[in-house]
């Protein structure tokens, strides 16, 4: 999704918990082009001003490379007739790097040699030479071939997308930081974008350390959201890690307890990530 359409979702979300709408009034870093600038000035009516930076973190290491080499290798197969009616999962990480011209051919052929055995609905399969196993979902009609990303439950991805999501805070260039803007309240929102099924499980010690001084070098951002993207859709959810608390509980779904401030301190006194 374009930085300017998430920008755009978060506005009109942030203004459906406000009492007087803000306006998007200044893109700094489009119009100080020969300085790294903060992303957006909001302005209220009253004069009340917002400053924000966006930056994306992935939902796994290496996923912008991944992403585009997996696309790459997917494009010429799409019109394969065998593949009619087939939707691919891939599991995210994959233990082994995969190196998609190499094995993506591979997954096709198996499924020209194999279409008649894989049955109707969802199936995993083993697949000569392929590092990793696929799940193969069957519709049995004529449907466009498509391919989804799973993450499994487990510690080890569990422990991957946190990485991930650390590795992209510590480089953040800081502009929000370095671009003070005194009488503005500083948000910092970072999209993650989500690939293939399931929900996003980010756990309670890294919400919690976007909680704290030490994930922003000492500086810390007034209000710290969440976007969850999802690759080729224009969809996005936004949660509220930080910020006042009646925001926090407008904002995020009943099931999270990002804004119960008992709960946190309990996280956050238990010791290092």
């Amino acid at each position: 999704m374009k930085e300017e359409t998430v920008v755009r979702k978060f506005l009109e979300k942030y203004n459906s918990y406000q009492a007087e709408p803000f306006v998007l009034s200044e893109k700094p870093d489009k119009q100080n082009r020969g300085e790294k600038d903060i992303d957006a000035i909001f302005t209220s009516h009253s004069g009340s001003n917002i400053a924000l930076e966006h930056t994306q973190v992935s939902s796994f290491l290496n996923q912008n490379w991944d992403s585009a080499s997996l696309s790459e290798a997917i494009t010429p197969k799409i019109e394969e007739p065998a593949l009619n009616g087939i939707k691919l999962f891939f599991p995210t990480p994959i233990p082994s790097k995969p190196y998609w011209k190499n094995d993506l051919p591979k997954i096709v052929e198996w499924l020209k040699t194999s279409r008649s055995n894989i049955p109707l609905g969802l199936s995993t399969h083993d697949i000569p030479d392929v590092s990793f196993r696929v799940s193969v979902f069957n519709e049995g009609k004529i449907a466009p071939f498509s391919i989804g990303r799973f993450r499994p439950n487990s510690s080890d991805t569990h422990k991957s997308l946190v990485e991930s999501m650390i590795d992209g805070l510590k480089h953040l260039e800081g502009k929000l930081q370095s671009n003070p803007r005194p009488g503005h309240t500083t948000i910092l929102l970072l999209e993650l974008i989500e690939i293939g099924i399931g929900t996003t499980s980010l756990s309670d010690r890294y919400i919690s350390w976007l909680r704290t001084e030490q994930s922003f070098s000492g500086f810390m951002p007034d209000q710290v959201w969440m976007a969850v993207t999802h690759e080729g859709s224009d969809h996005a959810t936004f949660l509220c890690y930080r910020g006042p608390m009646d925001l926090m509980q407008k904002a995020n779904p009943s099931q999270f307890r990002y804004g119960d401030s008992q709960y946190w301190n309990s996280v956050l006194t238990s010791g290092p990530i």
